[in-house]
């Protein structure tokens, strides 16, 4: 599911909710054909809701999608890793989202396009978002999206930035041509700062920011589609670095492939469960360290070369998740160069002790409020482990 999230928490007292007609929406569609240069291929009819109702919708749609052992789980990672405070819900945050920042969404699954018809929305936004809805309608029918929920996986991630980057660029075109300046600072007026914790806000924005930027390169100077239409067509970006750095993406570069162990003959098969695992790219990389005080993050991340993540928990952990001091996470990263290398590890370690609170105990160890973090290096590769206490953190760390 896409959305566009561009409500602010602190408007004034509403006006009355702006409409569009059915004629309103035929013209926008074809507006939004003419400026990305393919056509619809069956017609979009959008539904006009008012927030309950479609917060409604998106409940059952999300419950489908990303169930709340998803959310737990991923919950639990992110305040394992130092991402969100011990006292925020992700489930909390998101029911958030829907309710106060959602201005409208296109469900890639089952095709429904959305518009909410909040008091106070101008009919501009409401026009404008509808356009930015249509893009992903359109380049559905044409292309095929498959965009996930939640907190997303690095691929998954990177195929929003392409979805939402072009969804955003064509909404600037579609500003530019068809809306007023008046129009549009009062546009500008309503996307405030939502208030949302930084890890949140770092996910939801990525895929417009970022993708956004990315687009733009592949569009060059004459702000054409081709090349973006060939991206959909033959190769799409596959991680956030080709993303976050266009070249490496037209040199064809890819992350290099992880050696995972089987941690289950550190971690007796009998009290621990492996509750994660995925990818860890670049983006990943970048929030550990920034969300954490390292200096320089974007930086320190830009070597990246691949990663794996794990996350396990103990079977009896004696407290309800989420319940860090019952984890163990076991992350590595492979790095472009041995420079890339060590300018990493030195950040993580500012990462650990300015944000994680962890004190140096020797080389490459820590310990933490919930336990010991573990670096290594072997080759071009580092790992770092987070366990409840050093014996264990020492052996998963020495698995190959």
């Amino acid at each position: 599911m896409i959305v566009a999230a561009v409500r602010s928490l602190d408007d004034p007292e509403p006006a009355p909710a702006a409409r569009l007609t059915s004629g309103d929406v035929e013209r926008i569609a074809r507006r939004v054909e003419r400026l990305r240069g393919v056509r619809f291929t069956k017609p979009v009819r959008p539904l006009f809701l008012d927030r309950e109702e479609a917060v409604e919708l998106l409940e059952r749609t999300g419950r489908a999608e990303y169930p709340r052992r998803d959310q737990l789980i991923d919950e639990e990672t992110a305040k394992l890793l130092g991402l969100l405070e011990p006292k925020d819900s992700l489930s909390q945050v998101l029911e958030r989202i829907d309710q106060e920042q959602v201005l409208g969404f296109y469900d890639d699954r089952s095709k429904r396009l959305v518009v909410i018809r909040d008091a106070g929305v101008s009919r501009p936004l409401l026009e404008l978002t509808l356009a930015h809805e249509l893009v992903h309608a359109l380049e559905d029918q044409q292309f095929g999206l498959d965009v996930g929920e939640g907190v997303r996986d690095d691929e998954v991630l990177a195929e929003a930035s392409l979805a939402e980057g072009t969804a955003t660029a064509l909404m600037a075109d579609y500003a530019a041509a068809h809306l007023g300046l008046a129009d549009v600072l009062s546009i500008a007026d309503a996307a405030q700062d939502a208030g949302l914790p930084e890890f949140i806000e770092r996910q939801l924005l990525f895929p417009y920011l970022a993708g956004e930027e990315f687009v733009s390169v592949l569009r060059g100077e004459s702000g054409g589609w081709d090349a973006v239409d060939s991206v959909y067509r033959y190769r799409r970006a596959r991680t956030t670095e080709q993303v976050i750095h266009p070249r490496k993406f037209a040199a064809g570069e890819r992350p290099e492939t992880i050696a995972v162990p089987d941690l289950r003959s550190f971690l007796r098969r009998a009290e621990w469960r492996r509750l994660q695992r995925s990818s860890a790219g670049e983006f990943d990389v970048q929030m550990l360290l920034a969300l954490n005080d390292a200096r320089r993050p974007a930086e320190a991340a830009a070597g990246w070369g691949g990663g794996r993540f794990e996350l396990w928990r103990r079977t009896s952990p004696g407290c309800r998740a989420p319940c860090v001091r019952a984890d163990l996470a076991w992350l590595r990263l492979r790095w472009d160069t041995a420079a890339d290398q060590a300018e990493a590890e030195i950040a993580f370690g500012e990462a650990f002790e300015k944000g994680l609170g962890a004190r140096l105990t020797g080389a490459g160890r820590w310990a933490s409020r919930g336990g010991t973090i573990a670096l290594g290096r072997r080759g071009g590769e580092t790992t770092i482990v987070f366990a409840p206490d050093e014996r264990l953190a020492a052996e998963v760390l020495a698995a190959r």
